[in-house]
């Protein structure tokens, strides 16, 4: 599927840091008209978000050819190709089978 816009949403209001340190919230991608994995996904934002940007950042210096953004919570990915510095190629998959 090729992408111009994909938004990062954060419920910031309502994270919560557990006994450990770690930070949990909702966390999702939102397309035009989709959200994935699914609008209000509990997980662990800002783990995500760090690792997030590295692997878009090393996709960006062509470092890597597929960027894979992962959640932490289930076997969801998002594997980006960029075919521009404006399009990007994504594959929204849970457990590696590809959903759209």
């Amino acid at each position: 599927m090729d992408i111009q816009s994909l938004n990062v949403a954060v419920n910031v209001e309502i994270l919560e840091r557990t006994r450990t340190g770690s930070i949990t919230g909702p966390i999702w991608l939102h397309l035009e008209d989709r959200d994935f994995p699914e609008k209000d996904w509990f997980d662990f934002p800002v783990a995500l978000l760090n690792s997030w940007i590295e692997e878009i950042s090393a996709l960006r210096q062509g470092e890597l050819q597929t960027g894979r953004i992962r959640f932490m919570e289930g076997p969801l990915t998002v594997a980006v190709r960029l075919s521009s510095n404006t399009i990007a190629q994504a594959s929204f998959m849970r457990s590696e089978q590809a959903l759209f």
